[in-house]
């Protein structure tokens, strides 16, 4: 072989082993990228933070929840998230307790699962029934009305 032949040659495998470093460090740039995505923390609180979200609410409706809270840092990625597990069809009311460090993958998990947190209900100095059902409908965010309802409906009361 020539000596140009081989220089030619050198030339070549030196311009492959800078587009295969290219390619290694794009795709080292892409993952990262997707990883944050899901697992890098991305709540904005700095103590739990409860979220409510009622019955037949839309996706659109828990974000509001959400950046009525401040409990995102990026809303962007969590709703790619979200929509990449398909949380928009799955929507379940109910409350919702966020933590700091959680990351988009477990917000999006526990919504998807319906991981409530615990309600606390006390009931200290209630004395009629309408107090009761006013304390009920604003510790559960239910309306006051099925709150009397419940609470003077003798079957339900007997059920439970």
């Amino acid at each position: 072989m020539s000596q140009s032949g081989s220089k030619k040659r050198g030339r070549m495998l030196k311009w492959i082993a800078v587009i295969m470093a290219a390619g290694v460090v794009t795709a080292g740039t892409a993952a990262y990228y997707i990883y944050s995505y899901f697992y890098k923390p991305n709540t904005a609180v700095d103590s739990p933070r409860r979220i409510y979200i009622r019955h037949g609410a839309t996706f659109d409706s828990v974000m509001d929840s959400l950046r009525a809270g401040g409990v995102l840092k990026d809303e962007e990625s969590f709703e790619a998230v979200a929509r990449r597990k398909l949380y928009p069809q799955h929507v379940k009311s109910g409350s919702y307790e966020f933590t700091p460090g959680m990351s988009n993958l477990q917000m999006v998990r526990r919504l998807i699962s319906g991981s409530q947190s615990p309600v606390k209900l006390t009931f200290n100095n209630i004395r009629t029934a309408g107090q009761l059902a006013q304390r009920l409908a604003a510790t559960l965010e239910m309306d006051s009305l099925k709150a009397m309802d419940a609470v003077m409906n003798d079957s339900l009361l007997a059920q439970y």
